[in-house]
């Protein structure tokens, strides 16, 4: 996981809603450090040549105003855990996963924290 994947997957929302490179540039907007985004800058991000920090990762889902499955999985190809998942999601994340027979858990870490979170409220 990581700037390929988020790429692509976003690449493929910015097609689905019709937007040019343009357009998705000025989506993005202006970025925290207070530079404006261009089309070369964007068409990196979706190609996936330029890697991004969690907080640029964040800002760049955040403005493609994605449903929060779609925003899930963004997170999940961006290779950074979700700014709302707590500590507590975490750990006990990290406890089922260990809990897993061995060569079984491999698949485990890849799942979202966030949709256990039904069974351990049982």
């Amino acid at each position: 996981m990581g700037a390929k994947e988020l790429g692509a997957y976003l690449d493929a929302a910015r097609r689905k809603r019709g937007w040019t490179l343009a357009r998705t540039a000025y989506e993005i907007g202006m970025l925290d450090e207070g530079r404006v985004l261009n089309e070369t800058q964007a068409k990196r991000i979706l190609d996936g040549r330029r890697i991004l920090s969690r907080e640029l990762a964040g800002h760049v889902i955040d403005r493609f105003d994605l449903s929060p499955a779609e925003a899930d999985e963004a997170w999940r190809l961006s290779g950074y855990w979700p700014p709302d998942l707590d500590v507590e999601d975490v750990r006990r994340f990290r406890e089922f996963a260990a809990l897993q027979p061995t060569g079984t858990t491999r698949r485990y870490r890849a799942v979202n924290p966030r949709r256990l979170r039904p069974a351990w409220a049982a």
